[in-house]
């Protein structure tokens, strides 16, 4: 494994394209991860302000948008689903991330975004074919999990 270099962190956290370009064409793994095991591609989708020029870069770069860090097991599309706009989850979709991968915790994209009640994106990782009876460690399922929160799923049938 590849150990993700502090200017490429920096040039993510900067929003550096120019920066990031020249140490993709360097040689720098698009795939390297930090010591926590994340990946360029996490820590653009975990900035501030998300940039999605970034992310489409480090796609274009052959980053493989299914990498998950050590900790929790969690993958790009897990943190964006929690955080982000539908638009970025859109991205790593389109770019080949797995719908229901499951964290350390047996949570999928869908159950993530659910708990942080992020409407736009659970209707996109529906339409997307996220399946809503996925059960977790615990056997909570994204559609008993809304319930239990009061909320419903998207209706995007």
């Amino acid at each position: 494994m590849a150990l993700l270099s502090k200017e490429m962190l920096n040039f993510v956290y900067l929003q550096d394209l120019h920066g990031i370009r020249s140490l993709l064409r360097a040689g720098e793994s698009p795939d390297a991860q930090d010591k926590d095991g994340r990946t360029a591609i996490m820590h653009a989708v975990l900035a501030s302000q998300p940039n999605t020029q970034i992310i489409a870069l480090l796609i274009e770069a052959g980053a493989n948008v299914n990498v998950k860090d050590r900790g929790q097991q969690w993958a790009a599309l897990a943190f964006a689903s929690r955080d982000r706009s539908a638009a970025i989850c859109d991205l790593l979709l389109k770019a080949g991330a797995e719908i229901d991968a499951t964290d350390a915790f047996g949570n999928t994209a869908l159950w993530r975004a659910v708990m942080a009640n992020n409407e736009e994106t659970a209707a996109l990782l529906l339409l997307s074919g996220a399946n809503p009876e996925c059960k977790n460690n615990s056997g909570v399922t994204p559609r008993s999990l809304s319930e239990t929160l009061g909320r419903k799923l998207p209706n995007v049938g």
